[in-house]
């Protein structure tokens, strides 16, 4: 195996920048570390050495990488924060050094890089952004009107895999390194990850909140004729049971993906605000999910992402409902997500990863990457054991905010399928229970019919958050 030494300079940002490395390498199949400038010895025996810093003179690196402006004295300040993009041969560039005017070029048999790879992989893997704005909506999440992606018309494009793609391809063509990604997927091209977020499980509420909700909907909405129909309905599916409640779709779900041989997950509010826990009918569903060797996992409800305590015990509650299975994927409702917090709080629970980071406007990639990878606390300025696994699309995405119909969903989740199959990622789905049903959008349940489909017929593998997460750590799951 191929062993490559990164040597920086700047040991004030030690953590950061052997994070970027970490991340940078973990992918492929070589042996690499990264070491100050003032431990490096001269006699050590590798295949490659990188350099990284200011000095564009260095004498003892194959590969010079220029260090850009972001781990500098304004580093955690809004002075730091990305403001435009520039580009190299099609390559989105972040981070440069301004006192070099060129990208890249070779000189004396040494290649020299001005595209910062380690602060591109540390600025958004982070979330960078979001913890320096600390500017968030009555949901907790982040304004995508911030995002330097969204501002360039990029979150359509994994941006960090392409830059890392990019570098590694140097260090192949350049010093003829035969650097091959692991193979993560089980020689398929790329993975697919299914997930429900379980926000509702029935169309109606209990009877007292069902009252409530109609008496709103007189007073305050003045619609009579939806409340006409919403107590037919009621008789008919809770009463009567003469007609099929449209939002308990569970077991149409399972029996889809048990027939493509597919795993997902389901993320279950805990908060008892629009179901419960103890209910014949939730039970009954925590068996059929189980028994169909797919995933449980947490949907922790409003107002937890920055609160611990709240967090923690809606947690307890789902695991107290649970006592057959643990509980260790996660993912915020409304994804909700605080930079400085919601990491350090799923991590600190013991759970093993999380898939909140995206955006709802849009879908794609929030944070340029597609595949799962190690967090990072900001404030600490160290790395967490949770791992995050980007979602990438949500059903709510392409019909409540982008307005697409079938068929520009269709092409639209294609262009995005191709996007990870090019950096052998995963491709992460969130589609509701509730949204299977022509009552929520009139294209939805079509979209998602032809999605697994579609997938099905693809060279990937179809699983759960939990199985994505072992797969992806080298760990037996279950198949």
């Amino acid at each position: 195996m191929k062993k490559i030494l990164v040597v920086y300079e700047n040991e004030k940002f030690k953590n950061q920048i052997e994070y970027a490395v970490q991340i940078l390498f973990s992918n492929y199949c070589v042996d690499y570390s990264a070491i100050p400038y003032s431990k490096f010895d001269s006699d050590c025996k590798c295949d490659l050495i990188i350099y990284y810093g200011a000095n564009i003179e260095c004498d003892f690196a194959n590969i010079i990488v220029m260090q850009g402006p972001l781990f500098g004295k304004n580093y955690l300040q809004k002075d730091s924060l990305l403001n435009n993009v520039e580009f190299y041969e099609g390559l989105p560039v972040f981070f440069s050094n301004k006192f070099c005017d060129f990208y890249f070029k070779d000189k004396e048999g040494k290649t020299i890089i001005n595209i910062d790879i380690f602060q591109i992989i540390f600025y958004f893997l982070t979330c960078y952004e979001e913890f320096v704005f600390d500017e968030y909506d009555n949901k907790g999440r982040f304004n995508i009107a911030n995002s330097i992606l969204h501002k360039f018309n990029l979150l359509s494009r994994p941006v960090v895999n392409e830059n890392i793609c990019f570098f590694i391809n140097v260090l192949k063509e350049k010093f003829n390194l035969s650097l091959q990604r692991k193979d993560l997927w089980e020689g398929r091209e790329y993975a697919v990850m299914l997930s429900h977020d379980v926000d509702i499980i029935t169309k109606h509420l209990s009877f007292k909140r069902e009252i409530r909700l109609l008496l709103s909907m007189i007073l305050i909405d003045k619609k009579p004729r939806q409340v006409f129909k919403r107590i037919s309905d009621f008789i008919n599916i809770k009463i009567l049971k003469v007609q099929k409640d449209p939002l308990d779709t569970f077991d149409d779900i399972l029996d889809l993906e048990s027939e493509k041989n597919f795993k997902s997950s389901f993320y279950f509010m805990a908060d008892e605000k629009t179901y419960d826990l103890k209910s014949n009918r939730v039970k009954e569903i925590f068996k059929n999910i189980l028994d169909s060797g797919c995933e449980i996992g947490f949907h922790p409800g409003h107002n937890t992402s920055n609160d611990k305590r709240n967090f923690k015990n809606q947690l307890a509650t789902l695991k107290g409902n649970i006592a057959e299975t643990d509980v260790f994927g996660v993912r915020q409702h409304y994804l909700s997500f605080h930079g400085s917090k919601t990491w350090v709080i799923q991590d600190g629970s013991g759970l093993k990863y999380d898939s909140t980071v995206c955006f709802p406007e849009l879908a794609g990639f929030k944070v340029g990457y597609c595949l799962p990878y190690k967090t990072y606390d900001l404030t600490q300025n160290s790395s967490l054991d949770l791992i995050e696994i980007p979602l990438i699309l949500m059903d709510g995405s392409l019909f409540d905010y982008m307005n697409l119909n079938y068929e520009q969903s269709e092409e639209y989740i294609k262009k995005l399928i191709l996007q990870v199959q090019k950096y052998s990622g995963v491709f992460v789905i969130l589609w509701h229970n509730s949204a299977i049903t022509k009552e929520y959008n009139q294209y939805s349940k079509q979209v998602f019919s032809w999605l697994y489909t579609f997938v099905e017929k693809q060279n990937c593998i179809v699983q759960s958050g939990i199985n994505i997460y072992k797969m992806f750590l080298g760990q037996t799951y279950i198949k």
